[in-house]
């Protein structure tokens, strides 16, 4: 029976759909401006032409078992609507993606049940399987599916615990942390919130997650928690009393808004000005200065109230000084997404 709901990843709602739109997403980073999870369809990517591709995620919880055709003619009729709502000019692709290694029945071939991951149009199908497809599209009303934009599609996704059901999805986030410069120890604690980021999305309004919102978001990930918060108190020599609010607060106002472009290209125009004026100083003096000179200029954007509560000047210093410090981590992350402001 196809299902949509788990506790995967540790977050409650948590599901096959959202870890195929991550998926999706790192796979075709390079082309993908933006991507959707249960809004127009189960998942949407937007590409850079500005078109989409529609795709029905179906999860089976027992994988080597036939799959329900009823399923699989559900999502043929969604993807048939799809062409009629949107247009086809519009739509790259349709796809058809399930975890199950037996989509068209078990008699219509093996090829799913050989690798982890597979990926057909409807010209490459086995000829069984394809004979299937047909079949079950011929039972809808006036199909106005087109075939040569329709693939089908298997991603595994099964076991009982998060590791093994993931087990695709994490060579996909690892790749991307390679190419982002992205130390791997990070992997799990980047995993949960990549998957936080598309079950929220989900469940809020605005569904769409952009190149700019994963990026931002996968600054901030980074460095809540930081270790660098010793260095900084050391660097600016905080008062002791002020450590503990300091450790409790940065990371209510280290949210993705300090790495959105209107931020981040302040800080810059900032440094550039700066640079110019000011030569001979080292590398540390330079941040310390740099920092005590311009923190209150990032409050107001940040949400940082530093007239009501002196103790939050601290706050913004070390925020200020973590996006400054950290500059071209957050570069590799753009180039790693191929994005750019």
């Amino acid at each position: 029976m196809a299902k949509k709901t788990n506790n995967s990843g540790g977050v409650a709602g948590f599901n096959f759909q959202d870890m195929a739109a991550l998926y999706l997403f790192l796979d075709n980073v390079d082309e993908v401006q933006s991507f959707e999870v249960e809004g127009k369809e189960d998942v949407v990517l937007t590409w850079n032409d500005g078109t989409n591709s529609f795709i029905q995620a179906k999860e089976t919880q027992n994988p080597y078992d036939t799959f329900n055709k009823k399923y699989v003619i559900d999502a043929l009729r969604v993807l048939s609507q799809d062409v009629v709502d949107y247009g086809l000019e519009n739509i790259k692709s349709e796809v058809l993606l399930t975890n199950s290694n037996y989509l068209f029945g078990k008699r219509a071939g093996q090829e799913f049940a050989n690798a982890p991951h597979r990926k057909y149009s409807s010209s490459s199908l086995p000829p069984r399987m394809l004979k299937k497809l047909e079949e079950f599209n011929r039972t809808l009303d006036h199909s106005e599916i087109d075939f040569a934009k329709l693939k089908v599609m298997k991603i595994e996704y099964s076991g009982d615990d998060d590791e093994t059901k993931l087990s695709e999805l994490e060579k996909k986030v690892r790749k991307f942390m390679d190419t982002a410069h992205i130390n791997l120890s990070k992997y799990d604690s980047l995993l949960k919130s990549m998957l936080f980021l598309v079950y929220r999305s989900a469940e809020d309004s605005k569904k769409s997650i952009s190149k700019k919102d994963f990026a931002s978001y996968t600054a901030a990930t980074l460095l809540i928690g930081t270790s660098q918060i010793e260095r900084f108190l050391t660097l600016f020599n905080i008062d002791f009393e002020n450590e503990d609010y300091i450790r409790s607060q940065y990371s209510e106002f280290l949210s993705p808004k300090a790495f959105d472009f209107s931020v981040t290209s302040k800080v810059n125009m900032l440094l550039f000005d700066y640079g110019k004026q000011n030569h001979g100083l080292s590398r540390d003096d330079k941040a310390r200065d740099f920092v005590n000179k311009n923190y209150e200029k990032i409050c107001a954007p940040l949400g940082i109230d530093i007239e009501n509560d002196v103790r939050n000047k601290d706050v913004a210093k070390f925020i200020l000084w973590l996006i400054v410090t950290n500059n071209s981590d957050f570069s590799n992350i753009k180039e790693a997404l191929n994005y750019e402001d």
